[in-house]
């Protein structure tokens, strides 16, 4: 059952408590290896996030500053390989919990040791920076694996019903939340506003359900509607209120159980037969004020890496560049930091920016626009992800500056090479249920095996094409 609230910051058994819930060990470890190496820097990891929750202002959080540093792994003392898995399992509160729904999804995750593996394998840019937030709030570590249930932890994951990002918010919860959603920009998906957000709204949610964490997580799932009406039927039939006794939606029975065995593995993988990817405990990125718009193209170049590198790390710019009016901030690898910030103060604020934002008129057309700038139609369709030459009144372009610009065509969203599965129908199965367990659309399933009805039956073989990510969670 749920775990008393009154013991829910205390370690699981054989687990050494930590002395304080915070980052000021492994920040002190890096600080002083830096000093050494004279190659540490400090930055703001964010702005003030505001929240759209009037009854809740003290819903606001403030992200502190992080240290990261420009040092080799093979430098790196002992201190600072700890795996970050470590830092987890020292701060896991939600541990004492055993029910069936929770041991058939170990089953699951265990049937699969190499998806469970590479989903893992995409929280690695992430995890870091997502504990450290959790750690600053006191919240259970638990919630730091949040993502892979929501997405995989994939930035550009995006559902059917609209949810996106990491944390896999509705258009309408994101803003909400204060997550600013327009033709530039897409907080849902960046890391740092869609973690505040997140953090600030499971507070929010667990302070209204009585400091039930497993009654939150379903909230956070289903909707705080949706499980208070399911407690109060409860309440009103003197059933139990916990997670547990609940009458919530199918997903929602299975999403909570899911995170708790994603969690009970990392707890101690030895026992479950699963090898965790090597994730050192130390940023993987850095976070750089910017002082104003940036195209990730120019950016790439003075980070010396990719643009596709840069656009994953920051995946809620929706234009490869960062907006007129802000976040003026990007993530970049944290070895290529240093040298980032360097180049970025001797920028020349004139070469910031290698396109324009055009809106189309009455008259327009596409050869007729690209004339006018002096670039071809081809850079134009480029740079704008366009196939065809169709454009609409009000429609916005992307217009390149230079003829050169055909390579800040909009990089394609980061994802996993598709793979063929084979799945199995089993007992109690729906074809809905089989689309949610592999994150594909049930339209998808009907159209790869030539199915004229959504019926199915236990035994069937179905054919899938998923990244392996999709296969576990």
């Amino acid at each position: 059952m749920c775990a008393n609230p009154a013991t829910l910051n205390q370690p699981p058994p054989n687990r050494s408590p930590r002395a304080a819930p915070n980052r000021l060990w492994t920040l002190a470890g890096l600080l002083l290896l830096s000093l050494a190496l004279g190659s540490c820097m400090t930055q703001p990891a964010s702005q003030d996030v505001a929240t759209a929750d009037a009854e809740h202002p003290s819903d606001n959080a403030t992200v502190s500053s992080v240290a990261y540093c420009r040092l080799p792994l093979a430098e790196l003392t002992a201190a600072q390989e700890a795996q970050v898995w470590d830092r987890l399992r020292q701060g896991f509160a939600l541990w004492d919990v055993n029910h069936p729904r929770l041991q058939r999804e170990l089953a699951r995750l265990q049937a699969h040791p190499a998806a469970l593996q590479a989903m893992l394998e995409e929280a690695r840019p992430w995890l870091y920076y997502i504990a450290g937030e959790i750690e600053q709030r006191q919240l259970p570590m638990e919630l730091a694996l949040l993502p892979a249930v929501e997405s995989g932890f994939r930035p550009y994951a995006h559902s059917a019903s609209g949810a996106a990002g990491l944390w896999q918010f509705m258009p309408a919860t994101g803003r909400w939340r204060g997550l600013t959603q327009d033709w530039w920009y897409d907080g849902r998906r960046d890391l740092v506003d869609g973690t505040d957000a997140a953090l600030t709204h499971l507070e929010s949610l667990n302070r209204r359900l009585d400091g039930d964490w497993l009654n939150t997580l379903a909230a956070y799932n289903a909707g705080r509607g949706t499980v208070n009406r399911a407690i109060r039927r409860n309440a009103e039939r003197d059933k139990p209120t916990d997670y547990w006794s609940l009458d919530l939606p199918n997903e929602t029975d299975n999403y909570v159980p899911r995170l708790l065995a994603l969690s009970t593995i990392i707890a101690n993988p030895e026992r479950y037969g699963v090898e965790l990817p090597h994730i050192p405990d130390q940023p993987q990125f850095a976070i750089i004020e910017t002082q104003g718009q940036i195209d990730l193209s120019v950016a790439a170049k003075m980070a010396d890496t990719s643009v596709d590198e840069l656009a994953r790390l920051n995946a809620g710019l929706n234009r490869l560049a960062t907006p007129p009016e802000g976040p003026h901030r990007l993530l970049v690898p944290v070895h290529e930091a240093l040298g980032f910030q360097n180049a970025l103060a001797e920028l020349p604020d004139e070469q910031r920016l290698q396109r324009d934002r055009y809106q189309v008129k009455s008259g327009d057309t596409l050869s007729g626009i690209a004339s006018t700038h002096g670039i071809t139609v081809k850079a134009l369709q480029s740079a704008n992800d366009l196939d065809h030459h169709r454009i609409r009144v009000g429609q916005y372009l992307i217009v390149p500056r230079y003829p050169s610009a055909l390579a800040l065509a909009p990089v394609s969203k980061p994802r996993l090479p598709h793979s063929r599965v084979r799945y199995k129908v089993r007992n109690g199965d729906s074809l809905y249920e089989i689309a949610q367990k592999f994150r594909v659309s049930v339209g998808q399933l009907r159209r790869w095996n030539r199915l004229d009805g959504n019926l199915v039956r236990p035994g069937q073989q179905l054919t899938l094409y998923v990244d392996p990510a999709r296969q576990t969670l």
